[in-house]
């Protein structure tokens, strides 16, 4: 019973580490989004006025050539974007969640036709080896070495087949959420490039590769659906077996 209660602890263990991490990268993601947007505000509104005071003054004294109306087109086009900047961190919770953990739940229950994210799917994967532990430790080998090796091998694969995929693809989702929360992080920066003709391809370059992020991040959920799909069963059937 100790041993029980010992492999449902480390269980648990594993996944408020998983809740964990997953919650100081929402928080640094909306952190980074608050600086980029506060730094782009006040950067872009400051340049922005003084911008047009000095074409208002130079239209005003007649040495520019441009139409008034010109001017204003343009002002209000710079006003636009700077609104969409500065606007963008009012929608990032929900931008950030659909793009990540809405992603994945619905490529999941697509592939597996069950509603869960790919991070319950691991943890019922991780909560079937505590389980199949669980069983191994109750064999007596009776001072027995042939047995009690055959136990640790038992041990060591039913570690690794069952933890092991699990482990490898909740760090790579991880890492695909980090780099989401750095496209949407750092989105104001990269809005603000509509500004100038000169750095517009730096805002495709961004869309690409939040487009891209995305995309990976779908492919890698319909692997882990599929991964911890065959090993949940495998797990299962071991419980079966020796249950």
């Amino acid at each position: 019973m100790n041993d029980f209660f010992t492999n449902i602890a480390n269980y648990e263990f594993f996944r408020l580490i998983n809740n964990y991490l997953r919650d100081e990268i929402a928080i640094f993601q909306w952190e980074l989004l608050q600086r980029t947007t506060a730094w782009v505000g006040m950067v872009a509104l400051t340049v922005l006025t003084l911008w047009i005071f000095i074409q208002g003054y130079r239209i005003v004294t007649g040495q520019s050539r441009e139409a008034a109306m010109g001017l204003v087109v343009t002002a209000l086009r710079a006003a636009l974007i700077i609104g969409l900047a500065t606007s963008m961190a009012k929608g990032s919770p929900q931008l950030y969640w659909t793009l990540t953990d809405g992603i994945s739940s619905a490529i999941t229950k697509t592939v597996t036709g069950d509603s869960d994210s790919p991070y319950e799917a691991i943890d019922k994967n991780l909560m079937l080896m505590q389980a199949a532990l669980t069983g191994l430790d109750q064999i007596k080998t009776g001072g027995d070495e042939e047995s009690k090796d055959a136990k640790d091998r038992a041990r060591w694969f039913t570690g690794i087949g069952m933890a092991g995929p699990g482990v490898v693809a909740g760090s790579m989702l991880l890492l695909n959420k980090l780099a989401m929360a750095l496209v949407v992080g750092f989105g104001p920066l990269f809005i603000l490039c509509l500004l100038f003709q000169a750095t517009k391809s730096l805002f495709s370059k961004w869309l690409l590769y939040g487009l891209g992020t995305m995309f990976s991040l779908s492919v890698l959920t319909f692997t882990v659906s599929l991964a911890t799909k065959v090993v949940g069963a495998v797990g299962v059937a071991f419980l079966a077996k020796w249950a």
